[in-house]
């Protein structure tokens, strides 16, 4: 198990297989399983967010029943490798590995969802980076996925659940592309096969120590700027061969 995260630089469902990009070994055969798995928990947390979540004096009450994220690409990047020097390739193409579009549904309980599957050079990868953004018309696959989901629009997070008792619906527009570097840099073998995406849904909807209604965060509510900045702050990335979220 390694942890994240060193760096954080903000520029701006159903399975889909990894796609390499234009690698320098993209035509051998040693190659080893990896899997991206996503969670919906800090490592914190010690029960299912299912749960209700109250604060204060228990005033407000939270449960978040379905969390969906629109995820455009994702890369792994790879650490600079002497094979690469060797055959003189750019940066670039020898470190990444590409994936998207697909639509994720965040786990609501405690454990993680595994939703990428690929195979991948055996070596030590150093960050991964990927773009939270509505779907566009620029690919087929883009186009596909948002003829699938017309209940996203221009939005690329949806939350569904209770406040209080009464049922929301939280959407938003947010367009986001994140760079997250591995505090230890996450060695790829046959033992260790899992990166994890955590998104902490517990901290999205609070602003101080209030919790506040979700719908209060839609496009121009009074808390819209608040849950954008606690939905960004809430991304970590970690290697997680054990799966469990930690």
């Amino acid at each position: 198990m390694q942890m994240s995260l060193v760096r954080r630089i903000i520029r701006g469902a159903a399975p889909f297989a990894l796609i390499s990009a234009a690698a320098c070994d993209a035509t051998g055969t040693d190659r080893v399983p990896v899997s991206v798995s996503f969670s919906g928990q800090s490592p914190a947390a010690t029960a299912a967010i299912m749960a209700d979540v109250a604060i204060g004096d228990g005033a407000n009450t939270l449960v978040i029943t379905k969390a969906q994220v629109m995820l455009r690409e994702i890369e792994l990047k790879r650490s600079p490798s002497t094979q690469c020097s060797v055959d003189n390739v750019s940066a670039d193409d020898c470190e990444e590995l590409s994936v998207g579009p697909f639509l994720i549904d965040l786990p609501v309980v405690g454990n993680t969802v595994t939703s990428l599957t690929a195979t991948v050079p055996p070596d030590t990868y150093r960050e991964i980076e990927f773009e939270i953004r509505k779907l566009g018309d620029e690919t087929a696959a883009e186009r596909a996925l948002a003829a699938a989901h017309p209940e996203f629009g221009i939005n690329s997070i949806r939350v569904e659940g209770t406040f209080n008792g009464s049922p929301f619906v939280f959407m938003m527009e947010l367009d986001q592309e994140l760079e997250l570097e591995f505090n230890v840099p996450v060695v790829i073998t046959d033992a260790n096969q899992n990166v994890t995406i955590q998104l902490d849904l517990a901290s999205w909807f609070r602003v101080g120590s209030t919790l506040v209604n979700p719908v209060s965060a839609n496009k121009d509510g009074p808390n819209e700027s608040a849950v954008r900045e606690n939905i960004r702050a809430s991304i970590r990335a970690f290697g997680d061969d054990d799966r469990n979220g930690h």
